[in-house]
């Protein structure tokens, strides 16, 4: 079963037409049928049918699938790894950041990496935690930085790089601001501005208001951090935030922020990495960067 047989297997279950997959791999159509038919003869089984002119994988194809999209993400990572050993100035490499990290803590170690490796590309994926951990598992990531309060998933390396915390945040338009610590009846009758449900954070801001028996009449949901510190600076509205988000507008006296009532509400940033990932140069530069 060689790679080419699993590259077509893969690219029928996503586009459905052989001549596409022919165009897409620069080869000519009957040499793809040629694959296809080859691979279910090895495995003595049909893997593929055709459907009002489209060609679709069987059940056992679709379990082949599973496997094969694993096998070539693997075989780009090993090519990437060797090649890490010709030069740490070449080749690519792939980072999940969860929102927070991606835009406060990426900026200076790119900067850094950069420095170092001129000539590596770097590619930054920006999406949740849970995500990241996924792509991370299914070898698409070299690395990730992510937001956690939850468990650790076994298969994955953590290494702790930052200690989060978010705070009330507001502008000086907001009466709050004349007071240096706030009770929960403070935030009673205010309007909230939330994050989107996707977000890690929107989940420990609506389990901290659970826990404080707070609830908001009046509610904005925003789906970026940007949009929320935009619209906190132009109204007396008041959001939950973390802390190293909001660093700069606090500076520049646009923002001002306060701490929780009660219980700080806390996280932990993680570098991580899959645990059968081989630890390549690069990888040590990067994981020493912090």
């Amino acid at each position: 079963m060689n790679l080419i047989k699993l590259e077509i297997l893969v690219l029928i279950s996503k586009f459905n037409k052989v001549t596409v997959v022919a165009e897409k791999l620069g080869i000519k159509q009957p040499t793809v049928t040629f694959h296809m038919k080859s691979l279910e003869k090895s495995l003595g089984i049909s893997l593929f049918e055709i459907h009002g002119g489209y060609t679709v994988l069987t059940e056992p194809g679709e379990v082949l699938l599973h496997y094969a999209s694993k096998i070539l993400k693997l075989n780009d990572e090993a090519e990437r790894a060797i090649g890490e050993f010709n030069s740490l100035q070449r080749g690519t490499f792939k980072i999940g950041a969860s929102y927070v990290p991606s835009s406060y803590l990426m900026p200076t170690v790119l900067k850094t990496m950069k420095i170092e490796c001129p000539k590596l590309n770097i590619s930054v994926t920006s999406c949740p935690s849970k995500s990241i951990i996924q792509m991370i598992l299914n070898h698409e990531l070299d690395a990730g930085i992510i937001c956690t309060t939850g468990s650790q998933n076994p298969n994955i390396t953590y290494k702790k790089i930052y200690q989060d915390e978010l705070v009330l945040v507001f502008s000086e338009k907001n009466p709050l601001a004349k007071s240096e610590s706030l009770k929960v009846d403070d935030l009673l009758n205010k309007t909230f501005v939330h994050h989107s449900t996707i977000s890690s954070t929107r989940q420990l801001v609506d389990k901290w208001l659970i826990n404080n028996s707070l609830a908001f009449d009046s509610i904005v949901e925003l789906d970026s951090i940007d949009s929320i510190k935009h619209t906190l600076v132009s109204t007396d509205w008041l959001s939950i935030l973390s802390k190293k988000a909001v660093d700069e507008e606090i500076k520049r006296g646009e923002l001002v922020y306060r701490e929780l009532p009660g219980d700080k509400l806390e996280r932990d940033i993680y570098l991580i990495r899959n645990k059968d990932r081989w630890l390549s140069p690069i990888m040590r530069k990067f994981f020493d960067a912090f």
